[in-house]
């Protein structure tokens, strides 16, 4: 019987310590998020896809850098813009005119409306940024240049 308790002991820290040593690959897939690998980028969720076509993001960072006021267009101003560059099926809801003391010239952005619900109630409600063809957030203008789009000919309206 004296002999049986270490042999009992050794036993026992024999599965103990293979259960240790096993652990690990046995729990692997199950609930546990996915490993990131080393150089991998993990980009924000948003619902304009990139964080940065978030009209009040753009609207922020165009305030904080350069110092920025803007102005919303609505109604024929707006839909004379729109025209101008052909944008009428890109389903475009709001053009905010951009200007600072900082820049000589004005930028323009033109925002459709992204709206998501969740039990008949609106979840989310965001302008998202639409890019220019070659796939710039805003569109730059001469001051004078951009009054002649926005107005009627032969009017100073």
């Amino acid at each position: 019987m004296i002999y049986l308790q270490p042999f009992r002991l050794s036993l026992f820290l024999l599965l103990t310590s293979i259960l240790f040593y096993l652990y690990p690959y046995g729990t692997s897939g199950l609930g546990q998020a996915r490993e990131i690998e080393e150089h991998e980028v993990i980009s924000p969720i948003s619902p304009c896809g990139n964080p940065n076509t978030d009209l009040t993001n753009l609207t922020g960072f165009f305030e904080y850098r350069w110092q920025a006021t803007y102005v919303d267009l609505y109604d024929k101003p707006m839909e004379r813009w729109i025209e101008h560059h052909g944008l009428e099926n890109q389903e475009i809801v709001k053009v905010r005119i951009f200007t600072s003391p900082v820049l000589p010239k004005v930028a323009v952005v033109g925002a459709r409306r992204f709206v998501n619900y969740l039990n008949g109630q609106i979840l989310v409600d965001v302008h998202c940024v639409v890019l220019t063809e070659d796939g710039r957030f805003v569109r730059q203008y001469n001051p004078d240049e951009l009054e002649k789009i926005l107005t009627v000919p032969g009017t100073d309206t």
